[in-house]
């Protein structure tokens, strides 16, 4: 569904209560063989066809020499988010300070 919405030029979003990498939205954003793949469904909704995502899950985005991660690879997702202009908060204080676009 975000895949044709963005191919049709639209502006795409998550925002869930749950994981943002849990079965639900993964639906939405990406394509895996089975949905406890969320280290692979992280890495995915990172690639261009969601430009929002609000929701929790950060272990599955962090190294696994992190305390909490769920990876079994040593992949910073948050910090290749990063290097694609996406923005990342995790305090509310952060969410405040945020300015529109995406790579202000």
């Amino acid at each position: 569904m975000l895949e044709s919405a963005k191919h049709l030029g639209y502006v795409t979003g998550l925002v869930v209560t749950s994981r943002i990498t849990d079965a639900t939205p993964a639906a939405f954003s990406a394509h895996v063989k089975n949905r406890n793949d969320e280290s692979e469904i992280a890495v995915q909704q990172i690639g261009g066809q969601v430009d929002l995502m609000f929701g929790g899950g950060r272990k599955c985005f962090i190294p696994n020499n992190a305390n909490g991660s769920c990876r079994d690879d040593s992949r910073d997702i948050i910090q290749e988010a990063k290097e694609k202009g996406f923005k990342y908060f995790s305090t509310r204080k952060e969410f405040d300070g945020l300015t529109s676009g995406k790579n202000e």
